[in-house]
């Protein structure tokens, strides 16, 4: 009786996927298979190369394609400027998620930021705390007379002849 149930539990799991999964296909069908025209002869001799309407991957749903990473299915037929129409390529969509005036006021805030940023450097390396170059001599006993002692003793002298 328990099998009997659970064998009814599954078939019934498979009737509803079965019977939503054709509504997420038929979106990505019709957005991946779009209106096909005749190309006009312009000399380009595209001939009876499919007409695509020009849409950026951008634009279409991140899911349930084939190819994740170019929003494309298995065998789609590529469209004829594909690599301007792909996901890395600049795209200025429609509607901006900012619009230009906010754009401006997030770039020059960034200017700002990484101005004061420098500024401050630019204070605190000009500072009278002491040497800040790097690359100083070394500091050596005896008061940095080394090469005048022998052995490092300053008792005892060099004789330069």
């Amino acid at each position: 009786m328990a099998a009997f149930r659970l064998l009814q539990k599954i078939g019934r799991k498979n009737l509803i996927s079965s019977s939503i999964r054709p509504l997420f296909t038929q979106g990505r069908l019709a957005s991946s298979q779009a209106e096909k025209s005749e190309w006009p002869d312009d000399g380009l001799g595209l001939g009876s190369y499919p007409n695509l309407p020009d849409i950026s991957a951008q634009t279409k749903a991140p899911h349930g394609w084939w190819d994740i990473q170019e929003r494309r299915n298995f065998g789609d037929t590529l469209h004829e400027s594909d690599d301007a129409l792909n996901v890395w390529m600049y795209d200025a969509p429609e509607k901006s998620l900012y619009p230009p005036h906010e754009a401006l006021r997030h770039l020059l805030t960034m200017f700002a930021l990484v101005g004061g940023f420098m500024y401050i450097g630019y204070l605190y390396g000009k500072t009278d705390s002491g040497n800040r170059n790097k690359y100083t001599p070394k500091q050596f006993p005896y008061n940095d007379n080394h090469h005048i002692y022998k052995d490092g003793d300053p008792t005892q002298r060099l004789k330069i002849n």
